[in-house]
Parts: C-alpha cells; sequence; structure tokens
C-alpha cells in the first residue's frame, strides 16, 4: 500500500527553523496549513504555495485551535509544534486542542529547557487520560543547531551531538512517514548531523585564510551548561534513531566543508 501523504498542521511557522521545516514539507508534496498567531505580522514572511494555506488562531485558546484543526479547509491530521523558546511552555492549549479533535502533535525539542520537559509530561498524561482516542505524539532531540555560533562553552573538548536545521526537517519528515510505527509512537527521538567538540569545529575554521572567529569563552546558564556537559546528556551515543528515521550522520570532509 501506498503511503497517504496527512495534511499537516504547523504551529509556529514563521521563524528560522519553521521556515526550513515547511520548505521541506512543501517540496515533498504535503499540503500544509500554518497556524500563525492572529496577533502576529510575520504572516508576511510565508511563501506563496499552492498547498500552504495560512490560518490565524489564538494559542492561549484551546477553542479557537480545535477549531482552526477541525475546519472543512484544514483537515489537519497531524500537528507540528516548531514553536520559538518564549511560547515554549504555553503549548497545553495545542495539545488539548490535538486531543479534541483526534490529532497527534509532533514536537521538535531543544537541548535543555524545563518547560519542554513539562510539555512532555502533559503529552504522557493526556495519552494516558484518553486511551481509546488513538491520540499520539512524538518529540524530536536534535541537540545544539549546527548553523549557529562560534562561540566556546564550559571548555572546548566535550563532545556534543549537533544537527543542521535542514536535517531537523528531515527529521521530521521521517516522523510523519513512520507514524504507524510504534518505534516512535510516545517518546522522543534522537537525531543528529554531527557528533563534534567545539575545538574541532573552532580548528576548521581556523584553517580558513581569514584566521577565523575571535572566539570568547563564557558561561551561559542552564542551557548551555546541559549543552556542553556530559551529565546532562549532551552526547546522544546508543541512542539516536538517525536510522530509523532515514538520516545519515555527515563524512568528516561533510562537516569541514559545512564549516569553512
Amino acid at each position: 500500500m501506498s503511503f497517504q501523504k496527512p495534511h499537516i498542521a504547523l504551529a509556529g511557522a514563521t521563524g528560522n527553523l519553521d521556515l526550513v521545516i515547511l520548505d521541506t514539507l512543501l517540496s515533498a508534496g504535503y499540503t500544509v496549513t500554518a497556524l500563525t498567531r492572529h496577533t502576529s505580522p510575520s504572516i508576511s514572511k510565508l511563501p506563496s504555495h499552492p498547498n500552504l494555506t495560512a490560518h490565524p488562531v489564538d494559542f492561549t485558546s484551546v477553542t479557537s485551535l480545535t477549531t482552526a484543526l477541525l475546519s472543512t479547509s484544514t483537515k489537519a491530521s497531524v500537528v507540528i509544534s516548531a514553536l520559538a523558546t518564549l511560547p515554549i511552555g504555553a503549548q497545553n492549549p495545542l495539545i488539548d486542542a490535538c486531543g479534541a479533535a483526534g490529532l497527534n502533535p509532533l514536537a521538535r525539542d531543544l537541548p535543555v529547557c524545563a518547560p519542554k520537559a513539562a510539555t512532555q509530561r502533559y503529552l504522557a498524561q493526556k495519552c494516558a487520560e484518553n486511551p481509546e482516542c488513538g491520540f499520539s505524539w512524538t518529540g524530536i532531540a536534535n541537540g545544539l543547531f549546527l548553523d549557529w555560533s562560534a562561540t566556546l562553552y564550559n571548555g572546548s573538548d566535550v563532545q556534543c551531538n549537533v544537527t543542521l536545521l535542514m536535517d531537523v526537517a528531515r527529521a521530521v519528515l521521517g516522523v510523519i512517514e513512520n507514524l504507524d510505527s510504534e518505534d516512535i509512537r510516545n517518546r522522543v527521538v534522537y537525531v543528529d548531523s554531527a557528533v563534534v567538540s567545539q575545538r574541532r569545529l573552532i580548528g576548521y575554521v581556523q584553517e580558513m585564510d581569514d584566521g577565523g572567529p575571535d572566539v570568547e569563552g563564557a558561561m551561559l546558564g542552564f542551557c548551555i551548561v546541559g549543552s556542553w556537559d556530559p551529565e546532562y546528556g549532551c552526547d546522544f551515543l546508543g541512542r539516536l534513531d538517525n536510522e530509523l528515521l532515514g538520516m545519515k550522520e555527515m563524512s568528516e570532509k561533510g562537516l569541514k566543508g559545512f564549516i569553512s
């Protein structure tokens, strides 16, 4: 049986990662409804595409979100939450709306974030409360974004998983294409593009003709601690789901070429 592409509702469609996910979904032939904040001017960032519809919503209102997900024009069957850092701890209305609509939410993850952990607990609670409705969820943990930052934190030799924005989007596709698999249901999947140390990355950059960036040592709060401290699980060794989702890590040559 051929794979039937579900209609996707994308919550948070105008950020740096969101636009990459959106472009990847549209390029793969999916029909997408972008759930946009009804007070936000960011809707102008959305591309023009025959398979894309924008639907303004109130992200604090379960009624507004449920109506959008069940509307005749939307008919979404999978919801992707790509909300940015500030609203990341306020996703319960979206989860409740998914439950009311009988949909499956998919969330991308951050390296360390207490509100994100609370969101995962709330998702698990909703699954336990409604076992008969088929509600399920999948989170994506991607470590740090490889596309950004050249500042050294907490030393420079700790190994850490890093992921390109494009590979996060590929992971989203991989999850969607495996929605019926118990291997991804109601858990966080772990993905990466490479396992690196900061010193290794900076070394690549410093091989460039301009001598590389002005590297600064620093410690910036719990997120940085969690990202560059092995005690907090910054290395996904033994937990990666790349193969399950059809992803591959970058080669040494590919990683060096991307950095330089």
